[in-house]
């Protein structure tokens, strides 16, 4: 975009004396374009209420708290970081805005949208911008970092056909109540978003999906393709369909309303079943690919034998679990078999 000489030559190069300068007289940042040959930074800064047209920086540029900004730049090229949280009074952002590494605007409450034109491939954090209640219908979305929405707790929907190839974090959104349809995610992030009361049929997660803590959800649809899927503590539901196939991790801890598995569930990763206490017995059909965690499943009676070098279990489970209780060969199986998934299972722990 930049690449004509003659237009190059109007960008000013602003030394450290410069910058200094600008603290002192804000005013100054009225002239329309500026080039920043290295780090820049105005945190806190209650003077400055807006910034170059232009900005180009050579590293990272941070001014968050600067409470008086309302704008940030038609054109803006940071090399490094931009941080602009807590700027309380920004309220809007470039109409065609790409991201190509670092910007975090976290806690910017008066923000309440996004660009229709929005490219992000690097980090765009947008954390607790609670005026945020919806997405615009983008007319260019290109999501191939990560986009990350936690704790945006006026967000009240997405818009229909989301597709984003990166990652979707909604952590917290407490208010979202429901997923669009034709929604298509690398990976998503939808812990703790306990007003989430249903899935929609034909959802497509290719990486992971993380439903921990969404307590409002009752069950999950037949047509989920998802590779990794986390539902730990979604205590409300009690069923899970018949041939379920998940390649990579399946997430069940805490899952107290869960008294059986279906038949033929595979799951080519870690599946753990820790703290599911109304759990009786396992199906002879299930296939789990690594790792079968079942620490405190206090009602489990009995144990496949097919699984049996798949159990892991914490030390103090083998006096507690029903299946263990008078079977100390299997005990001792097990116990030998935890010394080598000890440290694949905190592994798993870490990239959870």
């Amino acid at each position: 975009m930049f690449k004509n000489p003659k237009f190059l030559q109007v960008f000013k190069t602003i030394t450290k004396k410069k910058m200094e300068e600008l603290i002192i007289h804000p005013e100054k940042f009225k002239e329309s374009v500026w080039a920043i040959s290295d780090s820049f930074d105005l945190s806190g800064n209650k003077r400055i209420t807006s910034l170059p047209r232009i900005l180009v920086v050579g590293d990272e540029f941070d001014i968050p708290s600067c409470d008086n900004i309302f704008n940030i730049p038609m054109y803006m090229n940071v090399k490094s970081e931009l941080i602009m949280s807590n700027c309380d009074n920004l309220a809007a952002l470039p109409e065609h805005f790409i991201i190509d590494t670092t910007v975090d605007m976290s806690f910017c409450k008066r923000l309440t949208t996004l660009p229709e034109r929005l490219i992000v491939n690097g980090l765009l954090d947008l954390t607790g911008c609670s005026s945020i209640t919806s997405l615009p219908e983008f007319k260019i979305l290109e999501i191939n970092g990560v986009l990350k929405m936690d704790s945006c707790h006026g967000l009240k929907s997405l818009p229909e056909n989301l597709s984003v190839a990166g990652s979707l974090c909604l952590e917290d959104c407490i208010g979202l109540t429901s997923l669009p349809n034709g929604l298509n995610v690398g990976s998503l992030d939808l812990s703790g978003c306990t007003g989430l009361t249903s899935i929609p049929n034909g959802l497509k997660v290719s990486k992971s999906l993380n439903l921990s803590g969404c307590t409002g959800l009752t069950n999950i649809p037949n047509d989920l393709k998802v590779g990794s899927l986390d539902l730990s503590d979604c205590t409300g539901i009690t069923t899970l369909h018949e041939n379920m196939h998940i390649e990579g991790n399946l997430n069940l801890t805490g899952c107290i309303g869960l008294t059986k598995l279906p038949e033929n569930l595979y799951v080519g990763g870690m599946l753990s079943l820790n703290n599911c206490t109304n759990l009786t017995s396992l199906p002879e059909s299930l296939k789990v690919g690594e790792i079968l965690s079942l620490s405190g499943c206090s009602n489990l009676t009995s144990l496949p034998e097919s699984l049996e070098e798949k159990v892991f279990l914490n030390k103090t489970d083998s006096n507690q679990l029903p299946f263990l209780v008078g079977n100390q060969e299997l005990a001792n199986r097990i116990s030998q078999n935890n010394i080598g998934f000890a440290d694949i299972f905190r592994l798993e722990l870490l990239n959870a």
